[in-house]
């Protein structure tokens, strides 16, 4: 964990307090947030931001012109602040994947039922 004080907790950290629970839940918030962590998190390196649209896009029925600007401009820089990805260019993949927020997107996963 870096020492900004908006990352969350990570690997080994079971609980976490009420301040990163409200990050967490405003990163959990926008369902395009987690469709984008739904994702990345499955994927074993690096995904060009352009699929990562094109892949949201065919789950949200909305332009992804739209959504690629929505990305680059608002979702990757707040996931990019608090830790939970990393962009290198066009490209980016997901931090630690034994976060505490899996346990959160897992849920939210069963509900929403995404291929």
């Amino acid at each position: 964990m870096s020492s900004d004080s908006t990352d969350l907790p990570r690997t080994g950290t079971n609980s976490i307090g009420s301040d990163d629970l409200d990050t967490l839940m405003e990163l959990l918030a926008d369902h395009r947030r987690r469709y984008a962590l739904y994702y990345l998190r499955k994927q074993e390196s690096e995904v060009e931001i352009d699929e990562l649209a094109s892949r949201i896009a065919e789950w949200d029925s909305d332009d992804r012109e739209r959504i690629l600007t929505e990305l680059r401009h608002k979702h990757l820089p707040k996931m990019e602040e608090v830790g939970i990805i990393e962009r290198d260019g066009d490209e980016v993949r997901r931090e630690d994947t034994n976060d505490p927020i899996d346990r959160y997107l897992d849920i939210a996963g069963e509900v929403e039922k995404l291929p």
